[in-house]
């Protein structure tokens, strides 16, 4: 999976990259709160993917006032809703059981491996969900049927300001 992920970078990059504005990033999310705003006003709970994911989760669950979590790389939980913040230790959820319906959310999918991940993370701990991204890679991995919406498809090797190493 390495070398997929290597190979699509490359791809990417020798494409070209596209390196998104606070106006565009405005722009994104306005788009992505008039298309699927419906769907996240019945989901109980956002949780975003770190590291990408938590920016942009953040300011749609704040948007739709919705209680907010992030998957840690380690498959950690944290919460934050509020003026309240919360971690756990050893992947245990602490997502409470009245938020059965959960908005999974990444900035990118590129190859899906992030996304897969979290979905399996909402499947040990029993919640339904729905799979969101901004922008999606032609070439990712992950299979449609399993209620993927995004808001853009690019080729391009995106950045966004909220990445590590940004220039």
């Amino acid at each position: 999976m390495q070398n997929l992920s290597k190979n699509s970078r490359e791809r990417s990059k020798s494409i070209g990259r596209m390196s998104y504005s606070p106006q565009q990033i405005f722009d994104l999310l306005n788009k992505f709160c008039y298309i699927y705003g419906e769907i996240i006003e019945i989901v109980d709970a956002i949780c975003a993917i770190e590291n990408g994911g938590v920016i942009p989760g953040r300011m749609i669950a704040d948007i739709h006032n919705k209680p907010f979590y992030s998957l840690t790389k380690d498959n950690n939980v944290n919460a934050s809703y509020g003026h309240k913040n919360w971690s756990t230790k050893n992947g245990k959820s602490i997502i409470p059981a009245k938020h059965k319906l959960i908005a999974l959310f990444d900035d990118v999918i590129d190859t899906g491996k992030e996304m897969e991940r979290a979905r399996k993370k909402m499947e040990e701990m029993n919640k339904h969900y729905f799979m969101f991204t901004l922008i999606i890679k032609p070439w990712h991995q992950m299979n449609i049927s399993k209620n993927i919406y995004f808001v853009e498809s690019k080729q391009e090797w995106v950045k966004f300001p909220w990445e590590h190493g940004c220039s």
